[in-house]
């Protein structure tokens, strides 16, 4: 489940609409990538915050990502855009295939009158359950990585409520699947 619309247009208003992935090359050194962030990224994937007993609305402030190095839909064979430069690769993957998965699909029910073929989409996210239910990483990077985006963002949001202060962030409910009951600790649900 995505970010609500009101939280990720304030998000992407800190960062002007921006993608922040970090690029590298020779002439420029690191810089952000600056293409239009279509995405909204949970730098600790939703799924596994969720299987966790946390609440993927607020743990973390969400990252304004352009769909290449979100979901790794290369660009004219850049390198920065490739899938190995991306947080979802699988997710580029299901993107890749799921027109020729429609047309399987529309052929099978044509014919037989049913089809019972899992979308690519269906089964990445069957795959992210069972990485996650074992507590296992499903998105690329390291936690590093995941934490330099998680203090980046809040750096840009406390720059922004500075600049912006009649635009501040909106408030957002809980998850509506966050489970509690799988907190670590045997006190969490005391109060």
């Amino acid at each position: 489940m995505p970010y609500k619309e009101s939280y990720r247009g304030w998000i992407k208003a800190v960062t002007k609409g921006k993608c922040v992935a970090d690029i590298y090359s020779e002439e420029k050194g690191f810089q952000e990538c600056g293409r239009t962030a279509d995405h909204i990224h949970h730098p600790v994937a939703e799924g596994f915050l969720l299987e966790q007993g946390e609440d993927p609305e607020h743990f973390a402030p969400g990252v304004p990502l352009c769909k290449h190095h979100h979901v790794g839909l290369q660009v004219n064979g850049n390198e920065e855009y490739s899938s190995d430069f991306t947080f979802h690769p699988d997710a580029g993957e299901a993107y890749a295939h799921y027109r020729a998965w429609k047309e399987q699909k529309i052929g099978m029910l044509h014919t037989t009158g049913f089809c019972d073929l899992p979308s690519p989409f269906e089964d990445m996210e069957k795959d992210h359950h069972k990485k996650a239910q074992k507590g296992e990483r499903y998105w690329a990077g390291t936690e590093e990585i995941d934490q330099h985006l998680i203090e980046k963002m809040r750096e840009k949001i406390q720059k922004y409520s500075l600049e912006y202060p009649d635009n501040p962030e909106p408030k957002r409910k809980e998850h509506p699947y966050t489970n509690r009951s799988k907190k670590r600790h045997w006190y969490d649900n005391l109060f």
